[in-house]
């Protein structure tokens, strides 16, 4: 794949009406969804930035089966 000097990794959720947060990763949440995590993070040659609307801890990994969002939570609570 492509390298970048950096990479931004955006993630912005509101809360719903019922204070729960989406955990709709789009690619992350389908099955091999830890294969793009690795891509999408692995490309950075210098520097990977992650801006989010929300803390790792917010992200309730019972609500989910996938791998590619657990691994994403364990990357955001080494890096935040």
């Amino acid at each position: 794949g492509d390298e970048r000097d950096i990479i931004i990794i955006s993630i912005c959720y509101g809360r719903d009406q019922n204070n729960k947060l989406s955990l709709s990763f789009g690619p992350l949440n389908k099955e091999g969804g830890e294969r793009r995590l690795n891509v999408a993070i692995s490309r950075a040659k210098h520097n990977l930035k992650v801006v989010a609307s929300f803390m790792p801890h917010e992200i309730d990994t019972t609500r989910v089966e996938s791998e590619g969002v657990k691994l994403f939570k364990e990357y955001l609570q080494l890096h935040f």
